[in-house]
């Protein structure tokens, strides 16, 4: 059975470095757990709205 997990973090961006870090390690755990890719993206251009930030 294929399936995808997807994640959404407020992460201010004067935390981005600290972020980054944090993602590598969850990575390799979540590799060791079976995961077969992890793909990381930063919005950095997000327009404010209602829907689309946060």
């Amino acid at each position: 059975m294929t399936y995808v997990d997807g994640f959404v973090a407020a992460v201010p961006k004067a935390n981005k470095e600290k972020y980054i870090a944090h993602a590598k390690a969850a990575a390799v755990l979540f590799k060791q757990w079976g995961a077969t890719r992890v793909t990381e993206n930063w919005g950095d251009d997000v327009s404010k709205g209602e829907l689309n930030d946060f």
